[in-house]
């Protein structure tokens, strides 16, 4: 169990990579008004999975966290709070398929625009539950 609770903590610098390498894809197509191509939608599969794959991993967490310290909200509070903001962002990453057959220019700028807002709330979760030691080494 500690390995996957090891894998949950460091994968989020993978997730943040992934996340700002999708920005520069999508802003890059939004500026020239490109077609996206293979590129941007490979990396956006990429990083909807993981988010997706980290959102199991923290739920799996979680689980074991309540059936360490039982229903006491105080003491789940955070991690109750942390739970539903990356639920909210694994949302937000899920709406970008709402357009996946939209117009070029509609279907860019909606998912650079869900990009940026799960990418905040990603920032928002953790730093919430962790506070913000865990982005500056």
């Amino acid at each position: 169990m500690d390995f996957l609770f090891m894998i949950h903590g460091f994968s989020r610098w993978t997730i943040t990579l992934l996340a700002l390498i999708n920005i520069v894809l999508f802003a890059k197509a939004y500026i020239q008004k490109a077609q996206l191509g293979k590129l941007e939608n490979t990396f956006l599969k990429i990083y909807i999975i993981m988010t997706s794959i980290q959102f199991v991993l923290g739920v799996i967490k979680l689980i074991d966290v309540i059936n360490t310290v039982g229903f006491d909200m105080h003491a789940l509070r955070l991690q109750i709070e942390h739970a539903t903001t990356m639920l909210i962002a694994i949302a937000v990453i899920h709406i970008t398929s709402k357009w996946k057959n939209a117009e070029n220019t509609i279907r860019v700028q909606r998912t650079l625009q869900m990009l940026l807002l799960s990418l905040i709330l990603i920032f928002v979760g953790i730093s919430r539950i962790r506070g913000m030691e865990i982005w500056i080494p």
